[in-house]
This record gives C-alpha cells, sequence and structure tokens, in this order.
C-alpha cells in the first residue's frame, strides 16, 4: 500500500524536514527546494529512522508526525501465493524483495544521557543494532570481534542493518558518541567503553 501524499501537510513537512536539518545529526542535510512531496515523505522517514537509530535526540513533533504516517508495509501471502512464488525463478524474486519496503518501528523519545549509570541502564536491552554494538563496547574488545558479534546478532535476530561493516565505520560511531561525553578506552583496534563525562 503506498503513503497517502494528500493526507501529509506539505508546510509541516517541511517544517519538521527544517527542524531534523537543525539537530545537526544528520550525515547529509535533506533538500527541501526543487523536491516532490513523495521524496521528501521518504527522505523525512529515513532522517528520523537514522536518528532513532543512533539513539540521537529527535523532535517530538517530528515523532508526532511520524508516527501518523501509514508508511508500507511488506503484504501477507497466503498459502496459494506461495506456492506460487515457489515457482519464480530468483532473479523475480530479488525483483521482489527489492520491492518490498522494510517494517518501520516508530520512534520513541528517549531519556537525555546524564551519567554513565544512564547508558548502562538503556544497554541493559538494546532496543536496536547501534545500541547493540554499544553494549558490546561496553564489555570491551577487538573491534573486529565486536563486528563480528553483531554480525551473529544481526543473523538470528533477522534484522536488516548496513552499519559498522568496517574497523573505520565503528570508530565513526565512537568519535560521535565522544562528542555527546561517552568515554573511552582505546588502544590501536580495540575499544571500551568505560564512562560518560557530560559536556558543559
Amino acid at each position: 500500500m503506498a503513503i497517502d501524499l494528500k493526507a501529509i501537510d506539505l508546510k509541516q513537512l517541511k517544517e519538521e524536514i527544517k527542524l531534523l536539518n537543525d539537530t545537526g545529526e544528520l550525515e547529509n542535510k535533506i533538500k527541501v527546494v526543487g523536491t516532490s512531496k513523495e521524496k521528501l515523505v521518504d527522505a523525512f522517514g529515513a532522517a528520523v529512522d537514522f536518528l532513532d537509530d543512533k539513539e540521537a535526540s529527535i523532535p517530538e513533533t517530528s515523532i508526532n508526525l511520524y508516527n501518523s504516517i501509514e508508511w508500507p508495509q511488506p503484504e501477507e501471502k497466503s498459502d496459494g501465493e506461495d506456492e506460487k512464488e515457489e515457482k519464480k525463478d530468483e532473479k523475480e524474486e530479488k525483483k521482489d524483495d527489492k520491492k518490498d519496503k522494510p517494517k518501520r518501528t516508530p520512534p520513541v523519545a528517549t531519556k537525555k544521557i546524564t551519567s554513565f549509570d544512564d547508558i548502562k541502564d538503556r544497554l541493559k536491552e538494546p532496543s536496536n543494532p547501534t545500541a547493540y554494538m554499544d553494549k558490546l563496547m561496553l564489555k570491551g574488545g577487538k573491534i573486529e570481534s565486536l563486528i563480528a558479534k553483531l554480525k551473529e546478532y544481526l543473523d538470528d535476530s533477522e534484522v536488516s542493518f548496513s552499519g559498522f561493516r568496517t574497523v573505520s565505520s565503528v570508530k565513526r560511531h565512537i568519535e560521535y558518541r565522544e562528542e555527546h561525553g561517552w568515554v573511552y578506552e582505546k588502544d590501536d583496534d580495540k575499544v571500551k567503553l568505560t564512562g560518560f563525562k557530560a559536556k558543559k
């Protein structure tokens, strides 16, 4: 089912995109001028997903708009349809897989981190792959080993996630966390999350 674009107020959408751009947390700001409404909606959803995955602060109004949008869900097939699907060749199946958008998990406002205890409490039950990587860094170890453990977690949970494939990507994440007060012990390609120091 396609998104009902008519149900989304374009002015409000642009205002929320501006708020997301102003957070300074996005890797690339969303271009508003000359962009179609459909592409703006998709970019808005992707930006909220990105911020939620990074456990960054998301404006409450943006969360409300995000949760008011009926995002496309993969359609469930009947037994008869499943049998027909099995008869298709692999190329057609791959094309169909690309058409299905992953189910979006509504973001929720997270408690602001003010201490190392807050971090440990949040990571007791990781809510997404990024949080799981942070939990692994609480125990510490070689970054390559942590990446391998995250891959096992993703395979077991069947979660789709494209981040943390390389040592450099994990180091960029550590730098991001350090900018927000997280403290690490680092030795070459080993890392351990050890504390929190509030930024003044």
